[in-house]
């Protein structure tokens, strides 16, 4: 185990830091940062936090803090690629992968040093996270009784994928596997970080701002931008999984979705129709909401953590 960075910015601001400390493990020769933190006393649960593209483990403090506060033992994944688990691409912004299995493999990884391999656990994944929590609950290697997804990446927002994934797939034989992806040049931190009215993310202009402030202390977790061999995995996984009604239906975990309305993250449309393939989906949307839900308004953050809360099983 190693301790956490500092962040006199984002603590100076108000953001909650994490406690616990982090581990690591190595996977296909890389090493891969989760970060747990136990609950003060006898836990209630387990819980994997599984944080979206670009993500890192203290983009989530603010929802970390919350279950802390309720009792919950937490594991926050840095996935390959991504904070403080290396950087693959040509652009040291940009994030690539090969194959999403070396993401389940790495989270499998660190829920056995955790310890939890074999105890229930329940997994909470946005965007990216969401749709990895999905494929992790289906392998079934892991214990899960329960999953909250966030604005699940079901499908990448261009359609049709089969000709996503053969463009992308172009670019890799041409030698571009690891360089930014069309539309996906790591853009600078002082252009979006000013928060716009039609942005895609979060009608809360203060909560859209902080979550830049960590980069301020730790400029090396900030990403931007997909590689061709991302965009090439991304689409590809969601063709095999979680855009087929048979392979949803072998989920039988209770799954609690929560969605926005305004999303143009992901896919909304391919969302709602593939969540009703789950057999045990309870399904909300947050009207007028973007695809950051836990950056939203302060009316759809305490409804969200409210429902997550109840849902989560005692261990």
């Amino acid at each position: 185990m190693s301790g956490t960075f500092a962040f006199p910015t984002a603590r100076a601001a108000g953001l909650p830091c994490l406690g616990g400390e982090d581990i690591f493990v190595i996977q296909d020769g890389n090493r891969v940062r989760g970060h747990l933190w136990p609950a003060d006393g006898r836990p209630r649960g387990r819980v994997v936090i599984c944080p979206g593209f670009t993500e890192f483990a203290e983009k989530h403090s603010r929802g970390a803090d919350i279950l802390h506060q309720a009792g919950f033992d937490l594991l926050i994944i840095d996935w390959p690629g991504q904070g403080r688990s290396g950087h693959f691409g040509q652009h040291s912004l940009t994030v690539h992968a090969d194959d999403f299995s070396g993401h389940l493999q790495a989270a499998e990884a660190l829920i056995d040093a955790a310890g939890w391999s074999d105890q229930p656990l329940s997994l909470i994944g946005h965007s990216m996270g969401g749709h990895l929590a999905l494929r992790l609950a289906h392998r079934q290697v892991c214990r899960v009784a329960a999953l909250v997804l966030l604005s699940p990446m079901i499908s990448l927002p261009v359609k049709p994928l089969w000709l996503g994934w053969v463009i992308a797939r172009l670019a890799i034989l041409f030698g571009q596997a690891r360089r930014p992806a069309f539309g996906q040049t790591p853009r600078q931190l002082d252009q979006v970080r000013l928060h716009k009215p039609d942005n895609v993310l979060t009608r809360d202009a203060d909560r859209y701002q902080e979550n830049f402030l960590w980069f301020d202390d730790q400029p090396s977790l900030r990403r931007s931008g997909a590689s061709w061999g991302w965009v090439c995995s991304g689409y590809a996984s969601c063709l095999k999984t979680t855009m087929s009604k048979r392979w949803m239906a072998a989920i039988d975990t209770p799954v609690l979705a929560l969605t926005a309305a305004d999303e143009t993250v992901v896919h909304k449309a391919s969302t709602t129709e593939m969540l009703r393939a789950l057999p045990r989906c309870d399904h909300h949307e947050y009207t007028g909401a973007r695809h950051e839900l836990c950056l939203e308004t302060e009316d759809v953050r305490s409804d969200l953590w409210s429902r997550i809360i109840r849902c989560l099983p005692s261990a």
